[in-house]
């Protein structure tokens, strides 16, 4: 018996089996997570606000029922979509992708301060406005 101990291929079989264990953990988990689908406070506040917006209304609790069946309905659809590639190689996703990171950057672009004769200049110019 304390030969057996001493053989690599026990060590090997035993690491390789301790691994395995681990990732099927790991990997049950993410599986699980990928699974689950949760709407966030902050989603939702914002789901409201634009129901708000729109109806000139809060939602009712029908109506927060049918905001996150479309919530969970979207994130569903995009996950499935994504998990079988259809992202990828895609025109219309690119150039929507493209448009996206041109507004973030134009968000970054700083506007140079008006000096005093420009501000005075522009409220001549559309002082009926006021």
């Amino acid at each position: 018996m304390p030969n057996i101990l001493k053989e690599p291929l026990l060590h090997f079989t035993l690491a390789a089996a301790l691994l395995f264990a681990v990732y099927s953990l790991f990997d049950a988990a993410r599986a699980d997570r990928d699974q689950t689908i949760y709407v966030p406070s902050a989603e939702m506040d914002r789901l409201a606000a634009l129901y708000a917006a729109e109806a000139g209304t809060l939602p009712g609790p029908d109506d927060v029922r049918g905001l996150v069946a479309d919530y969970v309905r979207r994130e569903a659809l995009t996950r499935e979509a994504r998990r079988i590639g259809l992202d990828q190689h895609d025109l219309i996703v690119d150039r929507r992708l493209e448009q996206k990171m041109a507004f973030m950057l134009a968000d970054l672009v700083d506007l140079p301060e008006p000096d005093e004769a420009t501000l005075r200049s522009w409220f001549g110019d559309n002082a009926e406005r006021f």
